[in-house]
């Protein structure tokens, strides 16, 4: 099986000691992107990935191949996403995208 390039939107809840903790927010989302055998392989990658920054997966918002994800053009951070597929077209790596926090988005859950 080819691998595709796909792309991922999460939001994800910040453990002790992640990196991400800089504003005290509890929830930081994201976009994720990388080349992948299957819908689960992508997941797989991306749970990893999660695992290593001390994020837990609370929601995943979107997951498709991003020759097929039209709903990254309603996307506001559309512009940002696009830039994160070129990259990863370039590297070939899974790669996370900026995340955005709560408290940045003004969401207080």
């Amino acid at each position: 099986m080819i691998d595709e390039l796909w792309i991922v939107s999460v939001k994800t809840r910040v453990l002790d000691g992640s990196p991400l903790a800089m504003d005290g927010s509890e929830f930081m989302f994201g976009e994720c992107a990388s080349y992948a055998k299957s819908e689960e392989d992508m997941k797989s990658q991306l749970m990893a990935d999660l695992d290593d920054a001390k994020l837990e997966l609370v929601e995943l918002f979107e997951i498709s191949p991003a020759n097929n994800a039209a709903w990254i053009s309603d996307s506001e951070y559309k512009e940002d996403i696009l830039s994160l597929i070129e990259e990863v077209k370039i590297t070939h790596v899974f790669t996370s995208g900026m995340f955005r926090s709560s408290e940045y988005l003004g969401m207080h859950e």
